[in-house]
């Protein structure tokens, strides 16, 4: 495989730290990206076996703001994006899974969604 740099990765070798943390930065090369007219996804972080995508709600919560609600809502639309990205697909068949952290502009935490390969068929 040929990382987006140029550099050549084994495979085997795409759902270790290292190898997502350069991922991660190369994206973050491009970010921040509004992602829906209240969402905005700010930075991705690489981990052992896991990519991390936060995004922030740029919409300061009212009151009546329910996170519990907004999770449940958001879920699918997620889930199914995620399991359709082209990009996402050979890291899904390493066994790399998705994680997407919502927080509030204060930096408050909504909630987050673990997609894993399974969810998307590998």
């Amino acid at each position: 495989m040929v990382l987006p740099s140029g550099e050549t990765v084994d495979p085997k070798e795409l759902s270790s730290a290292e190898v997502l943390s350069v991922v991660a930065e190369q994206m973050n090369q491009v970010l921040p990206i509004k992602v829906g007219t209240e969402i905005e996804l700010r930075s991705v972080e690489g981990r052992q076996g896991e990519l991390i995508y936060h995004y922030v709600k740029t919409t300061p919560p009212s009151e009546l703001f329910d996170k519990n609600r907004f999770m449940e809502e958001i879920r699918p639309i997620v889930l199914r994006r995620a399991c359709r990205s082209q990009g996402m697909k050979l890291f899904f068949a390493h066994g790399v899974c998705a994680r997407y952290d919502f927080r509030a502009e204060n930096d408050q935490f909504i909630g987050e969604i673990i997609v894993t390969p399974r969810q998307c068929g590998y």
